[in-house]
């Protein structure tokens, strides 16, 4: 956020949010703040990264949240520090997580070394934004 901010104080862009004044000139301002913002492909490729990884997380959440409000455990250890018997099936929706993670794990590492190849090559960061969000 500090960035942010002093890219906004080196561009003169007033720092209150009061201002409703939108002229040209501030709209002006605005498109070159975007550009100046994610111009590179190392940008695209950090923010799709970072939301990959979200989505990961929000997976695991998922999963989580239906074995631990269903107390339905495949495996003894587990069940037994709820004293619950483990169970015969896995519940449909922790399936589906599973198979949810099965595919992240055989595409994002493919993902994460192309992108970085594609970064360090020096490749056009113009077309960097549609590769890397087209993955994501």
């Amino acid at each position: 956020m500090v960035g942010v901010r002093m890219l906004l104080v080196e561009q003169n862009w007033p720092l209150s949010l009061t201002n409703k004044n939108l002229s040209g000139e501030y709209l002006s301002k605005a498109m070159e703040f975007e550009k100046k913002l994610m111009e590179n492909a190392l940008d695209w490729y950090s923010l799709c990264v970072v939301v990959l990884f979200l989505k990961m997380f929000a997976t695991s959440a998922y999963q989580g949240f239906y074995r631990l409000s269903r107390r339905v455990f495949l495996n003894p250890e587990d069940a037994q520090v709820f004293q619950k018997h483990p169970a015969a099936e896995e519940l449909p929706q922790v399936r589906r997580a599973s198979k949810a993670w099965l595919n992240d794990l055989e595409n994002i590492p493919i993902f994460c070394s192309l992108g970085i190849a594609y970064v360090f090559l020096g490749a056009p960061p113009k077309y960097a934004s549609w590769l890397f969000s087209i993955f994501t």
